[in-house]
């Protein structure tokens, strides 16, 4: 239902495009923290104890940042994958990083072996409805690949690893690793 909806915006985009070029949007891309590999499968997974140190170590970078460049996120899209959920919600500092209107989703489309069409049809949709700081917490090698294709910059991911983009008219462009 979200695709569809979502693609009817992106249908707007492409015949007006020149209208939302000059939307800003910050892309905040997470690659989860720490795993173990004592699960059923691959979706079970959990974070290791170290792995959860590291999250709450990201964590408070990433909430100095907010308050540094005085932001909250207004979406987040998270993987259905236990250790991206766990990630998130030890990064999300209790809320303290999300504005009070953000929006949570968890998307299929993000995945290890994700889908870009629909995440880019997703953060475009997103750009449209106003969000300004997006927050997409995944796996490898989907953040590497979302990053490449969102900038055209390479950028290998460790656990945990942060990738910030900002949006320039039509693209995005890399600014830093956390």
């Amino acid at each position: 239902m979200l695709i569809k909806i979502n693609m009817l915006l992106y249908r707007k985009i492409i015949l007006n495009p020149s209208k939302f070029k000059e939307i800003a949007m910050n892309i905040y891309i997470m690659r989860h923290s720490i795993a173990g590999f004592n699960a059923p499968n691959d979706f079970s997974r959990r974070l290791t104890k170290e792995g959860e140190q590291l999250a709450h170590q990201k964590g408070e970078k990433l909430l100095s940042l907010c308050q540094k460049e005085a932001f909250l996120f207004d979406a987040v899209l998270v993987s259905p994958y236990k250790r991206a959920q766990e990630t998130f919600k030890i990064v999300m500092q209790a809320d303290k990083i999300l504005s009070k209107n953000a929006t949570i989703q968890t998307c299929e489309f993000i995945t290890p072996d994700g889908k870009i069409e629909p995440t880019l049809l997703e953060i475009e949709a997103l750009k449209v409805q106003g969000v300004k700081n997006l927050l997409i917490v995944s796996h490898l090698p989907f953040v590497s690949i979302l990053t490449q294709e969102l900038s055209g910059h390479l950028q290998g991911f460790n656990c945990a690893d942060i990738c910030k983009l900002s949006s320039e008219n039509d693209r995005f462009i890399f600014e830093m690793m956390l």
